[in-house]
């Protein structure tokens, strides 16, 4: 046996099958670390490593956890709870179809490198989605063609935190994705918005539909579809000043489609807002009171119709029957406007970019662009609508070239006086 000092370990050959042993007493732990190598070289330069890594402070007790199930634990410990139910169930749904089938998902932590993550990303964005099409004979054949780079950068987005909790528990020395980068996303198209033309021909078609209120309220408020659809009675103060009726709605909840956890399938739940700034106070136009009060009306009508069977929850826009409503009906809805009034289609959400594109260019500020959208700061706002504000900056140019067009001298045939020490 070669003896060392305290704290420094001791290497030693085995008589009984001639393997070399490490034995380092790590302070700190209750059993010494013992570790088994083939040639004396090897074991110095493992006890080496120890006390370096006992020095540093980078030493990890080794073990086998694979990256699949550590992000099953992540999920479980750190994040259920501590996000939105249906966020929650997104990760979960990206980790089961985008990482679980995967060999990277049976990799253990401990030899999981950079490359593996990279390679990884170059799979799910060339095969990574797969899509059911009819063949020439009408057969269902499922093909594969490459996720979104959008997709890939949520996947990247869990894998960062989980791998570094890993490095924060000791599970893992360094973080392996660090020396990775998420999928460039580009963006690929500007949201089509309507024109004022187009909006009347889109009302138009919407006029004597039970929701015709929510329609005329979203261009008048920009509001996400589950802000409008989780608005109660009660998040709307109507009353009289200096002789005019003012509206005040208060968005403080959505209406969304949740992903059930711990069964198939998803319900319409209430929710929090996206973010801090969506909580928020909008004046309504005259218009918008007027619908409303009329809308008012008419679900009074509806709910004496019912009687006992209506679920009375205070919404302003949900069922005949008093219940929720889901977010895919107002599309329906929505895209057989578009389609009767023969309009090109268009996301409901570019409707809340038509809101603010139409209020830019009638000259309204980026600020109050943003505290009605419920944007976080008025970067976002700006960035979201740069290519209107370019427009206006362009129309403005012109407006400038007329005014200075207009005091230009008229006598083209002026020469520089060449003598003049002040030209």
């Amino acid at each position: 046996m070669k003896r060392r000092a305290n704290n420094e370990g001791s290497i030693y050959q085995r008589k009984s099958d001639g393997r070399w042993v490490v034995h380092f007493p790590m302070p700190g732990r209750s059993k010494p670390i013992v570790a088994y190598c083939k040639s004396e070289q090897e074991a110095v330069e493992k006890l080496h490593e120890l006390i370096t890594a006992y020095k540093t402070g980078t030493y990890v007790d080794p073990n086998d956890i694979t990256l699949g199930e550590w992000l099953q634990r992540w999920m479980s410990v750190y994040m259920e709870g501590e996000i939105s139910d249906n966020w929650y169930a997104r990760k979960l749904d990206l980790i089961r179809l985008h990482i679980e089938p995967y060999d990277i998902s049976q990799t253990a932590l401990q030899k999981l490198i950079s490359a593996d993550i990279k390679l990884h990303y170059k799979k799910l964005l060339k095969t990574g989605k797969k899509v059911k099409v009819k063949d020439e004979a009408g057969n269902i054949q499922v093909r594969l063609t490459g996720l979104a780079p959008q997709t890939v950068k949520h996947i990247h987005n869990i894998l960062k935190p989980a791998l570094q909790q890993a490095v924060y528990e000791g599970l893992i020395v360094k973080n392996p994705i660090d020396k990775v980068k998420a999928p460039k996303v580009t963006k690929t198209r500007e949201p089509r918005i309507l024109t004022e033309d187009e909006l009347k021909k889109y009302l138009d078609e919407l006029l004597h539909h039970r929701l015709y209120a929510a329609f005329v309220l979203e261009l008048c408020t920009g509001l996400r579809r589950g802000e409008l659809l989780g608005l109660k009675w009660t998040d709307i103060d109507i009353y009289t000043q200096d002789n005019k009726t003012i509206a005040v709605i208060t968005i403080q909840r959505q209406v969304l489609r949740v992903r059930n956890i711990d069964k198939p399938g998803s319900s319409l739940q209430y929710s929090g807002l996206k973010t801090k700034s969506s909580f928020r106070s909008i004046v309504l136009p005259l218009c918008a009171i007027t619908e409303l009060q009329a809308h008012k009306q008419r679900q009074e009508q509806e709910k004496r119709l019912a009687g006992a069977s209506y679920n009375d929850e205070g919404l302003v826009f949900c069922t005949a029957l008093g219940k929720k409503l889901d977010i895919r009906r107002l599309y329906e809805i929505h895209c057989r406007a578009l389609e009767r009034a023969g309009i090109k289609h268009t996301a409901f959400h570019n409707l809340r970019h038509t809101v603010a594109t139409l209020l830019l260019e009638k000259g309204e500020s980026i600020k109050t662009i943003q505290d009605l959208l419920g944007h976080a700061d008025a970067s976002t706002s700006l960035n979201i609508y740069s290519h209107v504000l370019n427009r206006m900056k362009a129309a403005s140019a012109e407006r400038m070239n007329g005014i200075i067009e207009s005091v230009l001298p008229t006598n083209t045939d002026q020469q520089t006086d060449n003598n003049n020490p002040e030209m």
